[in-house]
């Protein structure tokens, strides 16, 4: 586990003397590096009038994610980019996306281009996905339609999972979030 904000301040890391890996502890204003591990499973979305929001056979889904984000403690407004790395199964389907996410404190937003590996054939497409994070789980629902070569056409999936993560501090640009500053 590595130092909090306050204690790479006094050690003289942290704030001008570059980025230090660091656990993050408190919301300060700077860049944060997310690692994490992907756990869900992955159905059809389901269709108007169906209750719940998979249908189908269900499949679990692991994978590994990254994301970079800027926060702003002050309104704990953030913007930053992710990538991550799923493998569905029984089908064996590799996924990998990437893209920009936006957020407001616990909850967020991300919009990623999809490329797919299955059954030998490569296709694209595009995920989005909501997110709500307490600690350092966050769980999420989203939308992914790919290209399937073989039937010629975007074939949708729906995933519900957590991300497990943990937040590194890459720079601290300012000072902490306070409630009711």
């Amino acid at each position: 586990m590595g130092l909090a904000p306050r204690e790479a301040q006094a050690s003289g890391r942290g704030r001008g003397d570059g980025p230090g890996l660091l656990l993050a502890t408190q919301p300060y204003d700077g860049r944060y590096l997310s690692l994490g591990v992907n756990l869900a499973y992955e159905g059809l979305p389901t269709r108007d009038g169906e209750d719940g929001f998979l249908r189908g056979d269900l499949y679990p889904v692991v994978g590994l994610e990254a994301s970079v984000v800027q926060l702003e403690s002050r309104n704990l407004f953030w913007v930053g980019g992710y990538v991550d790395l799923t493998h569905t199964f029984p089908h064996e389907a590799t996924r990998m996306s990437i893209g920009p996410e936006i957020g407001w404190g616990p909850v967020g937003v991300d919009l990623g281009l999809t490329g797919e590996l299955r059954d030998g054939r490569v296709g694209g497409g595009f995920q989005v996905r909501g997110m709500l994070t307490v600690g350092y789980v966050a769980a999420y629902v989203s939308y992914i339609s790919t290209y399937n070569a073989t039937t010629r056409d975007f074939q949708p999936n729906a995933q519900v999972g957590l991300l497990l993560k943990l937040p590194f501090i890459l720079a601290i640009t300012g000072e902490p979030w306070r409630p009711g500053a």
